[in-house]
């Protein structure tokens, strides 16, 4: 059912972002225009795989092969007749069946992933433990959902209803409501408004382990949001400038990602969906012009419905650019990441060998890196290289006092310095919470 939702969302906005508006995206999927980015979960990257079905339909005739390509499109080992047979038969001249262009969907470890926090910021999983096992939360759901808890108990076949707590009850409702939704219920969950009432109870612990907390809320938001502000920055640069204005470049950066993540963004901009995150919830950030007055601003849509941004926002349908990075700015860490940083315990760690080698062309690899990192990522690396500078200029000043007490020795002693400025991954083992920068 899921992959059914998403690709009809995909439909919708093939229909809204090429059928209606012709000139933006392309009619044919252009990986200039196009970034897709999941978690590292197969139902997300399922998800995304899904609505780009229905964003980029099959029928490509791009992927057509011409007469003389068809004989040499094959192994290097021979295959047997009967699949060859079949091919030539099927295929004609498409390359897969159907002509479908497979979209790339790009992932990054959890404890990589920027737009994941609960997977390596220290105050958020400090914060989610403590609130989520407080007896707070327990007195606050038993009070408010007391008949649920007692009539879910014996529906699971739960005889002990003095061992069965609220928490107990949160853990259920996950799998009972998947099953409801694809249409095989439990027996005695069959009800809607008996799921109703268990998806409010998710809800309300929900808001109360995360968004229940200010500092965790804006921790949780502070990746995404800035990818959000730093692509749309990147784009107004480009549109400013003459000479890249006609370039192809990056139009929808599209992300899939989990229900918190939903319930937090939501959150973060006051608005309400009356209830926990349905399944296929989708929220959209547009950047437009406006013709006359030439400036730019932001659309903010939650399940095909217009929400009016926060901070004095013109009206619902658009807020200033500058407005919104200045709101952006109010709910989360965005431009404070050094704060940042130190709230989820990331440390810069540098690993230094006993020689320090300066390469030229590192650095020159190093500044291609460093523009095309985005804004987030950009701090991190600043403040990493910060630390380097400080231990490259510790090593001169000592390297000057060895000189000075060493001259009058009649051994020379010739020394290379060489600097590689790239981040690689450590050779021993390390916490999540660090970032590795190995000079070697």
């Amino acid at each position: 059912m899921g992959r059914r939702q998403h690709y009809l969302i995909g439909k919708q906005l093939r229909k809204k972002y090429i059928s209606d508006s012709p000139g933006f995206l392309s009619d044919k999927y252009n990986p200039n225009e196009v970034y897709v980015r999941a978690t590292d979960i197969n139902r997300t990257i399922e998800s995304a795989q899904s609505q780009l079905l229905g964003l980029y339909p099959p029928g490509d005739e791009q992927l057509n092969l011409m007469n003389n390509q068809t004989q040499i499109a094959v192994p290097l080992f021979q295959v047997s007749s009967d699949i060859e047979n079949d091919v030539t038969k099927n295929l004609g001249q498409n390359s897969i069946p159907f002509n479908q262009r497979f979209v790339p969907v790009h992932v990054y470890e959890m404890p990589l992933d920027k737009f994941q926090p609960s997977d390596y910021c220290q105050y958020i999983n400090q914060e989610k433990s403590r609130r989520e096992t407080s007896k707070e939360l327990q007195d606050l759901l038993q009070r408010d959902h007391a008949d649920l808890i007692q009539e879910l108990a014996p529906k699971l076949g739960i005889t002990d209803l003095q061992s069965f707590t609220s928490l107990n009850a949160v853990d259920s409702v996950d799998s009972i409501y998947a099953r409801y939704f694809n249409q095989t219920p439990i027996t005695g969950f069959e009800e809607q408004a008996f799921m109703d009432q268990m998806m409010d109870l998710l809800d309300q612990q929900f808001s109360y382990i995360l968004t229940g907390n200010e500092t965790a809320l804006k921790l949780f938001v502070t990746g995404v949001l800035s990818e959000v502000v730093g692509q749309f920055r990147k784009q107004i640069q480009i549109d400013q400038d003459p000479s890249l204005k006609n370039k192809e470049r990056l139009k929808l950066f599209f992300y899939s990602d989990h229900d918190d993540s939903i319930a937090a963004l939501v959150k973060t901009f006051q608005y309400s969906l009356g209830k926990y995150p349905s399944y296929a919830s989708q929220i959209l950030f547009e950047l437009r012009k406006q013709a006359q007055s030439q400036d730019y601003f932001v659309n903010l849509i939650i399940n095909d419905v217009k929400v009016k941004i926060p901070n004095n926002c013109e009206s619902k349908d658009s807020c200033n650019f500058d407005k919104f990075v200045e709101y952006i700015k109010s709910v989360s860490y965005y431009t404070k990441y050094q704060e940042y940083f130190q709230l989820c315990g990331i440390q810069v760690q540098i690993k230094m060998n006993e020689k320090l080698n300066i390469k030229p062309h590192s650095l020159h690899s190093f500044s291609s890196r460093y523009i095309q990192l985005n804004e987030f990522d950009f701090k991190q690396v600043e403040l990493a290289m910060k630390v380097v500078a400080s231990y490259i200029a510790i090593l001169a000043a000592s390297l000057i006092v060895w000189a000075l007490i060493n001259r009058k020795k009649s051994q020379k002693q010739a020394i290379q310095y060489n600097i590689q400025n790239d981040i690689v991954e450590s050779d021993t083992p390390h916490s999540k919470n660090s970032i590795d920068i190995q000079i070697s």
